[in-house]
């Protein structure tokens, strides 16, 4: 039995969930680690005998790993507000610090305290005011208002998602409560004036130009799509959800690749290495530019498809093949490591997880199945993006049914004839900005833009008047683990084939 990176996550990953739940863990970690004394002799003879060694290197490692992520799990501390915070309306600075999420009628911001009389930690509130006056991300307001736990979900109505942990969620993100609808004072404006927040005012002057050229809610949507805003009006965004077209607007793993292609491409006839570093260098860049850094909502997807891209670019400059398996769980390793709160209650990263892990492991037998099966010779990009859709929903169903109660019945028609089209205005929309200055480029884009994205809201529209397009359906955990056993056991049978193990390149040897 040998030691692949997937035995590696899953004892990390185990470790650290046993950690954070249990606080008497510390058991746990003295056995794991008397474990590994006891089998470190057995390594060693089983060496020097020259005999099979594998059962007490995996045993060995497992436990060296597992007792690592509870320790890990152990140091997580979890934001509380202070004592005698709750239901207080309080008054406090504070500074802005990320894009405020727009909507119909409200603005949603996290709000760091800058003085805090009850407390030496820094605290962070989420909060939802009206649309005016408005804020930025880097400015020091004035905030009075009623402070709140997680416990009371503002942008949720209540007992919508039964299995969803708002209060935990928000604590992924550092945040210890809500206030809702504050009394702001901004009349003395303080603008950070850092290189985090410069990114962030440049990217609102971009959305600001998009906004200028392509009326509403086409706009929105042209600029969710390429900068991950996530300004619709409600009940568009309750079409699009309900079209199952949600990930268009959620900034992901194609938005990184694209960008390194398009560096690539444009610098091909310069260094290797230069066009690697280059592409590193914007990769981050463009990260921190759209809140990624931030951990806001969707945040943990596009952090955790940056990591992938700098382990295909490692992988390039070393001249090695790379391996998407590996490189998913490696990034989810290094993410749960600096945040492992996120392992049990960010929803966006275990969506994001789990929709790459379909991509990877099932959207290609899924293709090759299609293409046997079919009487009429489809074109490639057909069946390319009919296995993609299959192979993500069936990884990611039996989850949005656990967490948030309902199946898009119709998602995967509407994704077949949508997401053709988004790369395509992600381009538009691109020279829409590029161009604004010049009148009659800028015009044509704009257009080319607005046709896109109204093409794109209207598939999602007829698609959420159809019969029975979002149907409720709430199921139990059990129920979960046992839809993802089947899952896996059909990823399995329509694979066909036997991984051996010396030529899997996740296997680690010692």
């Amino acid at each position: 039995m040998r030691v692949s990176i997937l035995t590696l996550t899953i004892a990390l990953c185990v470790g650290i969930a046993f950690g954070i739940l249990y606080s008497h863990s510390s058991f746990v970690v003295l056995l794991l680690i008397a474990i590994v004394v006891v089998q470190i002799p057995l390594l060693f003879i089983a060496w020097r005998k020259n005999i099979k060694r594998e059962m007490v290197v995996f045993v060995t490692v497992s436990a060296l790993v597992c007792s690592l992520g509870i320790i890990r799990g152990q140091m997580y501390v979890e934001p509380k507000l202070p004592d005698g915070l709750q239901d207080k309306v309080v008054s406090f600075s504070g500074m802005v610090i990320d894009t405020p999420q727009i909507k119909d009628t409200t603005q949603v911001f996290d709000i760091a305290v800058v003085k805090s009389t009850s407390t030496e930690k820094d605290l962070i509130f989420r909060v939802t005011a009206a649309l005016y006056p408005r804020v930025i991300a880097g400015q020091t307001i004035n905030v009075t208002g009623k402070v709140q736990g997680g416990d009371v979900i503002l942008p949720i109505p209540p007992d919508a998602y039964k299995s969803f942990d708002y209060a935990q969620y928000l604590h992924t993100k550092n945040i210890v409560g809500t206030i809702a609808f504050p009394k702001i004072e901004n009349d003395v404006v303080s603008i950070d004036t850092s290189f985090t927040y410069r990114l962030y005012s440049f990217r609102e002057s971009l959305v600001e130009k998009i906004k200028s050229r392509v009326p509403s809610p086409e706009n929105a949507l042209a600029s969710g799509v390429l900068f991950g805003t996530n300004e619709l009006p409600k009940i568009v965004q309750d079409e699009v959800r309900t079209a199952g077209l949600s990930h268009i607007i959620v900034l992901s793993g194609f938005n990184v690749a694209v960008l390194v292609a398009f560096v690539m491409l444009l610098l091909r006839y310069t260094p290797f290495v230069f066009r690697i570093v280059v592409s590193l260098v914007l990769v981050s860049t463009f990260v921190v530019m759209v809140g990624g850094t931030s951990l806001q909502a969707g945040g943990a997807s596009l952090v955790r498809a940056t990591l992938m891209a700098y382990v295909a670019l490692l992988a390039l400059y070393l001249g090695r093949e790379y391996q998407a398996l590996y490189a998913l769980f490696f990034s989810l390793c290094l993410y749960v490591l600096f945040i492992p709160q996120a392992l049990l209650y960010d929803v966006s990263l275990h969506l994001s997880f789990l929709a790459t892990l379909g991509l990877i492991v099932l959207s290609g037998p899924i293709e090759e199945h299609i293409k046997k099966m079919s009487l009429i010779r489809m074109p490639s990009w057909i069946t390319t993006l009919v296995s993609t859709t299959l192979a993500v929903m069936c990884f990611t169903t039996p989850y949005l049914m656990y967490t948030f109660g309902s199946f898009s019945l119709y998602s995967i028609l509407a994704n077949i004839v949508a997401v053709p089209l988004v790369p395509v205005l992600m381009a538009a929309t691109s020279l829409t900005v590029v161009f604004s200055f010049v009148p009659l480029l800028g015009t044509l884009f704009s257009f080319i833009t607005y046709g896109l994205s109204s093409i794109i809201l209207f598939i999602a529209h007829i698609t959420s008047l159809l019969p029975y397009a979002k149907i409720p359906l709430q199921i139990s955990f059990v129920a979960m683990c046992v839809s993802y056993i089947a899952v896996l056991l059909f990823t399995k049978y329509m694979s066909h084939k036997k991984v051996v193990a010396n030529e899997d390149p996740s296997i680690i040897s010692f």
